[in-house]
């Protein structure tokens, strides 16, 4: 073994997978379609993805899907009622 190639050995013994191909791919696709995270995410999740859990990719993949602009009206307005836009008081 070379040496140029270092053994992560805290991955080996914690038992948590690494992030998967399909779900770099997807945070990858929700980075660019999304216009409504700030810059600083961006790139902090650009950064820092492919050393992800699949655990938090996921979550964070979730959360990627929540920020996307809502197109369909009657999703704006659920969403809207969920955030408390309709609230009086």
């Amino acid at each position: 073994m070379s040496r140029d190639k270092e053994i992560d050995f805290d991955y080996l013994f914690s038992g948590e997978e690494k992030i998967s191909f399909s779900q770099a791919g997807m945070i990858e696709d929700l980075l660019e379609k999304n216009l409504n995270i700030t810059d600083t995410e961006r790139e902090t999740i650009t950064k820092e993805y492919e050393g992800y859990s699949e655990e938090y990719a996921s979550k964070q993949i979730s959360y990627l899907k929540e920020q996307l602009p809502i197109k369909d009206c009657r999703d704006q307005f659920k969403k809207m009622c969920k955030d408390g836009v309709f609230k009086i008081n």
